[in-house]
């Protein structure tokens, strides 16, 4: 009579095998997208955050060395064309022909023939729009004009990020304003800028 050596597993230790399998996949694969969830908002934050701190630069560095800036609100969303020595600076929709409240940064000088351009071009937002709150005043010590811009950033219509940036305009004359001077528009409201170059 030949006596039988067992060899291999059981059925029952080959379940209790695949059921620890399956609860060890199941917690990896919670952290790698956990993981993954983190660092895609990270990346979208960072998107954003680079969206608004140009964004914020660009129009800075137009409106610090203007001889003047002049806000004009327009409920018709027409844009006009800037004089000599003028040049236009506006949040407007992608085809440029309009002004809107979020959409992106354009800008057009006197001297270019053609439309408005959109600074960074389309590509560069992706899927963020930005939005721009304006605060001019003049001090009474150097009846200097004071700026304060907001530059907002928004994705899926909430606001995600926020720049803010405060300046003298370089290039005005002392006296250009009157001594007690204040406008402050908000980004629910539209507007254009046109800077005296």
């Amino acid at each position: 009579m030949k006596i039988l050596t067992k060899k291999g597993f059981t059925l029952v230790e080959t379940i209790v095998a695949i059921v620890i399998a399956i609860i060890v996949i199941v917690a990896v694969s919670a952290f790698l997208i956990f993981g993954l969830n983190i660092m895609g908002n990270t990346v979208n934050h960072a998107d954003n955050q680079q969206v608004a701190d140009m964004a914020s630069d660009f129009i800075r560095d137009q409106l610090q060395y203007a001889k003047s800036i002049e806000v004009v609100t327009s409920s018709s969303m027409e844009l006009p064309t800037p004089s000599s020595g003028q040049a236009l600076l506006y949040i407007g929709t992608s085809d440029a022909t309009s002004l809107a409240k979020e959409g992106y940064v354009f800008y057009k000088r006197a001297s270019d023939s053609n439309p408005a351009r959109n600074v960074f071009g389309s590509d560069f937002y992706g899927q963020t729009k930005i939005a721009l709150d304006y605060k001019a005043t003049v001090q009474a010590t150097d009846l200097k004009k004071v700026v304060d811009i907001n530059v907002l950033t928004y994705r899926d219509e909430k606001q995600v990020y926020r720049v803010k940036h405060a300046f003298k305009l370089v290039n005005s004359e002392e006296g250009d304003s009157p001594t007690s001077f204040s406008e402050s528009l908000h980004s629910n409201e539209t507007y254009y800028l046109l800077i005296e170059e």
